[in-house]
């Protein structure tokens, strides 16, 4: 039976051909041949009956890989193209397809060799899985087999320890166990922080009933007295019990050029803990102290120096006044900390 063949040659068989015989030869070419019965078994038969096989597109895989292994070349479209301009078209599929069929069997061989030793990792590796029942297992199991067993995976191979049924169960009971471990501990977290805001509304409550004028008790009340207005008024009053003195506001601006600001201090000069003294005897044993040193901001609202409205031009000015010490102390009461900065 004939089959028409469609295909292309490669810019070299043109060459070759056109040298041969002398006349202009196209890259797009078309032959039939004779397809002995013990090969029609190759060729797609269409509706009618007849063998028509074009190699110029794209064209099924057993068709060209064969053809790439007899020596064809890719034609850069999926396709393939002879190499030369003359050839046995069945012959070449044949050895083209006998080399890639001893490649394929090579390639599994391999894989299943692989596979056998990714599967004696992977029972070592479960076997002591089993052994550590508080170890966490890897992001993936192929890390945690070549962790347990020090020794790599293969690759290819046609199995891989994500086969492993008992392993990926014990993965997946840890996880779930892990997983409920971080729900729980999430709940409690938000137990306990709702039981503190809890807390902190029942003191307030508490608090404006027996201490707040009857004018704010109303307000409060009426739910018109914001937590904020509501804390600060317990703050205030529980610094100016112990006769704590107001509260101090540093002067700062947001230039990083300036100079102003506050720093935290391990120590103070002695005549600056002299007068702290003072305070100090004021507050109860459970007081929490941080000692500063500050500096205010002197630019005005434009954020000059001077009152002529220039920037001093001769580098003394760097923007903030003399320093002085500062003490924040946080004043645990009820539920609640305050804080309250003071000069010294």
């Amino acid at each position: 039976m004939n089959a028409t063949i469609t295909y292309l040659l490669t810019e070299q068989a043109q060459r070759d051909a056109i040298k041969a015989t002398g006349q202009p030869v196209a890259r797009k070419q078309q032959m039939i041949i004779e397809v002995p019965a013990e090969d029609l078994d190759l060729f797609p038969i269409d509706a009618n009956g007849m063998i028509e096989l074009d190699l110029t597109g794209s064209i099924t895989s057993s068709w060209r890989e064969p053809l790439k292994a007899a020596g064809w070349a890719p034609d850069g479209h999926s396709g393939v193209a002879a190499n030369q301009y003359d050839f046995p078209f069945i012959e070449d599929y044949r050895r083209g397809l006998a080399f890639v069929t001893a490649r394929k069997a090579e390639q599994e061989a391999l894989e299943e060799a692989n596979g056998r030793h990714n599967q004696g990792l992977a029972e070592r590796a479960y076997q002591a899985f089993l052994t550590a029942p508080d170890r966490q297992p890897a992001d993936r199991i192929n890390e945690l087999v070549e962790e347990l067993t020090g020794e790599e995976l293969k690759a290819p191979a046609a199995w891989f320890p994500s086969d492993h049924a008992g392993f990926a169960a014990e993965i997946k009971r840890r996880r779930a166990i892990e997983e409920d471990a971080r729900k729980a501990a999430e709940k409690a977290k938000e137990d306990a922080e709702a039981a503190k805001a809890q807390a902190k509304t029942d003191y307030i409550n508490t608090w404006i009933a027996a201490n707040a004028s009857p004018a704010i008790q109303k307000q409060h009340q009426d739910d018109l007295l914001t937590r904020a207005d509501a804390i600060r008024l317990i703050a205030d009053a529980a610094f100016d019990a112990l006769g704590v003195p107001q509260a101090h506001r540093v002067t700062m601006c947001q230039d990083d050029s300036c100079a102003c600001g506050i720093k935290d201090v391990n120590g103070i000069p002695t005549e600056v803990y002299e007068r702290w003294l003072t305070v100090a005897g004021l507050l109860p044993d459970n007081v929490f102290l941080e000692f500063e040193v500050a500096r205010d901001c002197e630019r005005d609202a434009d954020g000059y120096y001077d009152a002529d409205g220039a920037y001093d031009r001769t580098g003394l000015n760097d923007g903030a006044g003399k320093s002085y010490y500062t003490a924040m102390i946080k004043l645990p009461v009820g539920p609640f900390i305050f804080q309250r900065r003071i000069k010294i």
